[in-house]
């Protein structure tokens, strides 16, 4: 029973840590060092800049609002359920990452098309990263 618990505990943190991926800044300012980021990571053209902009900030603002619809605080990445209360109930994080997930594969299908297949390695490389990152502040808050 207690092993069913922290996999449990273990399956939240890693869903919430995919959710939010990409997601972690607070601000445009945080928002804008990531892209700047990415853009150097991948050593992206001008035009592919211009190109990639307006689908990373679209892709940013989509799940912001959805993880807001879904009760998550990014700036402080508590989690509520829709009514303010507790802690969301495994079913609400599923379908949360559901949609997260069709967010993000429409903008892989729109970054494929810019990106060369190196770069786009390299992005998914770096969303790794930012969940990584991510899961040890997640880790590193339930243990303080």
């Amino acid at each position: 029973m207690c092993s069913l618990k922290i996999n449990i505990k273990k399956l939240i943190v890693i869903m919430l840590t995919t959710l939010i991926s990409g997601v972690n800044a607070s601000d445009y300012g945080e928002h804008n060092d990531i892209f700047l980021e990415i853009q150097s990571r991948l050593n992206l053209t001008e035009e592919q800049v211009q190109q990639f902009k307006p689908i990373f900030v679209d892709n940013f603002e989509k799940r912001r609002n959805l993880m807001n619809k879904y009760g998550i605080n990014i700036n402080n990445k508590k989690t509520t359920n829709n009514k303010g209360m507790g802690v969301m109930e495994i079913r609400q994080l599923r379908s949360l990452k559901k949609e997260i997930d069709k967010i993000n594969k429409n903008a892989e299908k729109q970054l494929a098309n810019i990106f060369t297949k190196e770069q786009m390695n390299i992005y998914k490389l770096f969303q790794e990263e930012q969940r990584d990152e991510i899961k040890e502040q997640l880790i590193g808050r339930k243990n303080s």
